[in-house]
C-alpha cells in the first residue's frame, strides 16, 4: 500500500462534498477525512452544499466552500446541464482541478444530494460515502409499489459507482438489496481523532444554553437530532423504569434539536421524570457536557457506525446502547458488548442498571481502526483504482 503525504510529490485535490454542517456524524468524519488529507500535502476542499455552517474550527489546509443550494432537492437534478451540477464542476474548475476533475484525485460524497449531483462525474474519480444502511434508511416503513421505486431509482444512482460504507453488516446489507457486483463496494469505518474530541472537552460549556447548576451531581447523556430514527420515546421510557429500579439522584441530559424535542419534552412530563430529564437543546460543541457524563446512552432504531459512541469512549465515558442494525456491536466489543442491550425500554434499563453498578474502564479502548491516517489511506486507494 502506497502512503501519499506531504513527500510523494503529490498534488492533486481531493473535495469532500456534503449536503450542510452541523454538529452531525456525518459532518465530523467528514471534517476529519478533510484534516488528515491537509495533514499529507493534499488540497482538501470541504464543499457544503446547503445552508452557511461551518466546523467550530476551520483546520489549516482545509478550505470551505458553500454552494448555497438551499431550496435544491435530488429529485430536481436529472441531467448534467442542471445548475446545481453546473455551479459544482464551476467550482472543481476555478479551484484548478477541471470541470470534469480530471486534474483531482477525486470526491466524495455524503448523503442524498450530494451523491445525485456528483453521479454526473466520471464514475472513476467519485466515491459514494454511505452513512445509513440502505434497508432502514431508504427502504424502511414504505409499502410495496414505493419500495420498488425507490429500489429501482438507488438502484440506477449506484450503478457501477465506488461506495464505502462504515459498517460491515450494513455492506452486507447493501449487497442483499443490489448485489455484490452492482457496484465497487468497500466497508470503510469512519475516521475519529481522540485528541481533536478531547481539546474540544476542555473548552467551556456553551452557558448561554446550558446554566451551571443545571449540571451538578451525576448525569447519563443522550447527543442526537430528535427525530424518530433516535427513539428518544424508548430512552425515556427505559430511564423511567430505571429510576424505578435504582436509588440515585442521576439525571439524563438529552442534547439536540429536531421536530420532536417539544413532543419528548411532554413525554418526560406525561412520564413523571421531567425533573431529572435536561433538555439543553442543540450545543455547537457538545464535548465539554459529554465529557463530565457518567455514562452515554444509545437507543436508535438504526444506525451505521454511531460516531458518538467512538466519541464518549474517546473521552472516558462508558457507553449503553441498543444493539440495533448496524454499528454498534462493531464498536462495543470483548467485555463492552455486555452494554448491548435489546431494542426495547426493559432491557435497555436492564443495561442502564449494569453500567451503573459497574462501570466498565474504556481508558484502554483500541481506537486503531478508526486512525484517520488509516482511513484516509484507504479512501486514496480507493480512488486510485
Amino acid at each position: 500500500m502506497k502512503d501519499i503525504g506531504v513527500n510523494s510529490g503529490l498534488t492533486n485535490s481531493i473535495y469532500l462534498v456534503i449536503n450542510s454542517f452541523r454538529a452531525g456524524g456525518a459532518e465530523k468524519v467528514n471534517l476529519d477525512l478533510a484534516i488528515e488529507f491537509a495533514r499529507r500535502g493534499i488540497h482538501a476542499h470541504l464543499v457544503i452544499l446547503k445552508g452557511n455552517g461551518v466546523p467550530l474550527e476551520v483546520p489549516s489546509g482545509v478550505e470551505i466552500h458553500h454552494m448555497h443550494l438551499d431550496g435544491t432537492s435530488p429529485r430536481h437534478i436529472q441531467s448534467e446541464g442542471h445548475p446545481a451540477v453546473r455551479k459544482l464542476g464551476q467550482l472543481f474548475s476555478t479551484t484548478g482541478s477541471g470541470e470534469r476533475l480530471q486534474a483531482a484525485l477525486g470526491a466524495i460524497s455524503s448523503l442524498s444530494l450530494a451523491n445525485k449531483l456528483l453521479s454526473f462525474f466520471p464514475a472513476e474519480k467519485v466515491v459514494f460515502w454511505l452513512h445509513f444502511p440502505v434497508t432502514f434508511s431508504d427502504l424502511q416503513k414504505k409499502n410495496f409499489i414505493c419500495k420498488r421505486i425507490r429500489k429501482r431509482r438507488l438502484s440506477k444512482l449506484y450503478k457501477g459507482m465506488k461506495i464505502t460504507i462504515p459498517s460491515k453488516v450494513a455492506k452486507c446489507d447493501f449487497e442483499g438489496i443490489f448485489g455484490s457486483s452492482h457496484s465497487k463496494i468497500r466497508s470503510t469505518y469512519n475516521p475519529l481523532s481522540p485528541s481533536r474530541i478531547n481539546a474540544l472537552a476542555s473548552q467551556p460549556i456553551e452557558q448561554r444554553i446550558v446554566g451551571p447548576s443545571e449540571l451538578d451531581g451525576d448525569y447519563w447523556v443522550h447527543a442526537g437530532r430528535f427525530v424518530g430514527q433516535k427513539r428518544h420515546d424508548r430512552l425515556l421510557h427505559a430511564f423511567k423504569l430505571f429510576c424505578e429500579r435504582v436509588n440515585s439522584d442521576l439525571k439524563l441530559v438529552c442534547l439536540g434539536d429536531g421536530q420532536l424535542w417539544d413532543q419528548c419534552r411532554e413525554l418526560a412530563k406525561a412520564l413523571g421524570i421531567e425533573h431529572r430529564v435536561i433538555f439543553p437543546g442543540y450545543l455547537a460543541n457538545p464535548y465539554p457536557v459529554v465529557h463530565k457524563a457518567k455514562a452515554f446512552v444509545l437507543s436508535s432504531d438504526f444506525e451505521t457506525l454511531p460516531t458518538v459512541l467512538l466519541e464518549a469512549l474517546s473521552l472516558g465515558v462508558p457507553c449503553v446502547s441498543v444493539n440495533c442494525p448496524t454499528g454498534p456491536d462493531e464498536i462495543l466489543v470483548g467485555e463492552l458488548s455486555n452494554f448491548l442491550t435489546e431494542m426495547n425500554p426493559e432491557s435497555l434499563a436492564d443495561g442502564m442498571c449494569r453500567v451503573w453498578e459497574n462501570p466498565p474502564d474504556v481508558s484502554g479502548y483500541d481506537f486503531s481502526r478508526f486512525d484517520p491516517k488509516v482511513v484516509a489511506q484507504q479512501y486514496i486507494d480507493f480512488l486510485q483504482e
